[in-house]
């Protein structure tokens, strides 16, 4: 039988290689898997730390497996980026409410990565992991066959990151940041491989798209009525002092309204 898509190693392949089927179904799957968590949460009362700090590592790393195919969908990056603003939302307590830019929902969450940019960060390391595989490995070839074939497809909008259109500076091909004996090496070690690909990320992938998401904080700092860059002047984790304070039940249960103030600026009614 004839079907639009079929799902593959985890990944929803659609007839003409969009990805859309597969962003729409991932999306469905990071919201199953918030909203399992959150109830589960809520029942052995954890506190808004705790459970802010356990999304990244739970859902991202399950739900949205695949996310780096998505790169070439139309509004990927928004429509993640508006379900991570929504999880922020709902973690502070402040539901279906338009109070709060996003970037500074996930400043209160010490989430300093959108998925949106996720999603960038993973396209490119996997660019990077192709090209590094041996001569021989088929997935060398036809990166290159996508990128001289007409049309968009995923290897194109990769290599537009590499020009700077979108970031703030352009992140250099693995090729131009490694030698031409690092890349031989690589080629004939997983493990070379694996270490050269973790410094290419270090060195020049993640500072760029840090400084992406920064300036995106920042914009959206500048435009609020509140000055919240007085709490927090960049996009950082929470402190480690804060997953081991020892306070009562009634101190953790006023930090979801005081960080529902520092968000919006606004008197936290809802949360009463």
């Amino acid at each position: 039988p004839q079907v639009d898509t079929y799902p593959y190693l985890g990944v929803l392949l659609d007839v003409m290689l969009t990805f859309v089927p597969h962003l729409s179904s991932m999306i469905a799957r990071g919201w199953s898997s918030f909203n399992n968590f959150l109830g589960n949460s809520f029942c052995f009362g954890l506190p808004l730390p705790i459970q802010a700090v356990t999304i990244p590592s739970r859902i991202e790393a399950s739900a949205l497996y695949g996310l780096e195919f998505c790169i070439s969908v139309p509004r990927a990056e928004y429509r993640l980026n508006k379900m991570q603003a929504a999880w922020a939302r709902t973690l502070l307590g402040i539901g279906d409410a338009q109070e709060g830019a996003w970037s500074i929902l996930l400043a209160e969450c010490g989430w300093c990565r959108r998925l949106g940019t996720r999603m960038l960060e993973r396209a490119i390391m996997l660019e990077a992991r192709v090209q590094l595989l041996p001569l021989w490995h088929c997935a060398n070839p036809l990166l290159n066959i996508a990128l001289t074939s007409p049309g968009d497809n995923w290897a194109k909008s990769v290599a537009c990151l590499h020009t700077g259109a979108l970031l703030p500076s352009p992140i250099p091909y693995v090729s131009d940041f490694l030698s031409a004996g690092e890349i031989e090496q690589a080629r004939a070690n997983k493990n070379v491989r694996k270490k050269l690909l973790t410094r290419f990320n270090k060195n020049c992938v993640s500072p760029v798209l840090q400084e992406y998401d920064n300036k995106a904080f920042h914009k959206a700092v500048a435009q609020s009525s509140w000055p919240y860059d007085s709490f927090q002047p960049m996009l950082n984790s929470f402190p480690t002092e804060v997953h081991t304070k020892d306070w009562t039940a009634e101190v953790w249960h006023l930090y979801r309204p005081w960080a529902f103030v520092r968000a919006t600026g606004r008197l936290p009614l809802r949360c009463f």
